[in-house]
């Protein structure tokens, strides 16, 4: 799928734009990551692990860094994707287990993301993953 016309936000373009992200964590490529996060000191980013908070594009750059540092390559896989849009902004809440050599043990979580759509492509402007206690992976 190409870039989608100015002024019209699609749903496949922001799941694309999501599985990007994901695809950026996992690899562990601040520059991918950031390239999707709207580049301003509006975003803001809650993480359960390393650092709590990025708020602003500098800090989720220099916060990515640190933390992909620490975890390595990873495998991520999500389920019970939601997507839903409002105009030119759309929302993704979703299940996610984290596997990596440097974790002790799986990530379990759930993972709310709220993107713009700005400039002719969707931005992140807003994401919190939390763990989710209620479920343990199996192992």
């Amino acid at each position: 799928r190409g870039p989608t016309a100015p002024g019209r936000a699609t749903q496949a373009a922001l799941v694309d734009a999501h599985a990007a992200l994901l695809e950026a964590y996992g690899a562990g490529n601040v520059d991918a990551f950031a390239a999707l996060v709207e580049p301003s000191k509006r975003v803001l980013i809650f993480h359960p692990r390393v650092q709590s908070r990025f708020e602003g594009i500098d800090e989720v750059r220099a916060g990515l860094k640190e933390m992909f540092a620490r975890l390595g390559p990873a495998t991520i896989q999500e389920f019970h994707p939601i997507v839903d849009l409002s105009g030119d902004v759309g929302w993704i809440t979703y299940h996610v287990l984290v596997e990596a050599e440097n974790l002790d043990a799986p990530f379990v979580g759930r993972g709310t993301e709220v993107w713009v759509f700005e400039d002719g492509a969707w931005k992140l402007v807003h994401a919190h993953w939390s763990e989710n206690p209620e479920v343990e992976p199996e192992g």
